[in-house]
C-alpha cells in the first residue's frame, strides 16, 4: 500500500538504507490483501531479484510482506458510516 509504495522514501527503503541492503520494492499503491499473490509473483519472476541455484532465493534474501493497511482503512470507513461504504467503492467482504 501507500506507506511501501510512495514517492518519498518509504519506511522499507530507510530500513534497506540502515542495514546497508539493496531495496526492491513490489509494493502497490492502494492494494488490497487479495492482491499480495500477484505481488509475490512479480518478485519471483524478477530479474532483478538475485537467485539462488535452481531458482530460490538467495538465503541471504530478506522479504518483508506490508499488506492489509488499506482492508482495515475500509473496514474502519465501514464501521463509521454505517456499513455501507464497501458495497459503495467495491471493497468490503
Amino acid at each position: 500500500d501507500s506507506w511501501a509504495d510512495y514517492m518519498h522514501p518509504t519506511w522499507p527503503q530507510v530500513l534497506g538504507r540502515r542495514l546497508g541492503a539493496r531495496v526492491i520494492n513490489f509494493a502497490q499503491a492502494g492494494s488490497m490483501c487479495g492482491d499480495i499473490r500477484n505481488q509475490a509473483q512479480r518478485a519471483l519472476i524478477s530479474p532483478e531479484v538475485p537467485k539462488a541455484v535452481g531458482g530460490l532465493f538467495q538465503s541471504e534474501t530478506l522479504i518483508v510482506i506490508h499488506t492489509c493497511g488499506n482492508d482495515f482503512i475500509m473496514k474502519m470507513a465501514e464501521a463509521f458510516m454505517g456499513g455501507g461504504l464497501g458495497g459503495l467503492l467495491g471493497g468490503g467482504g
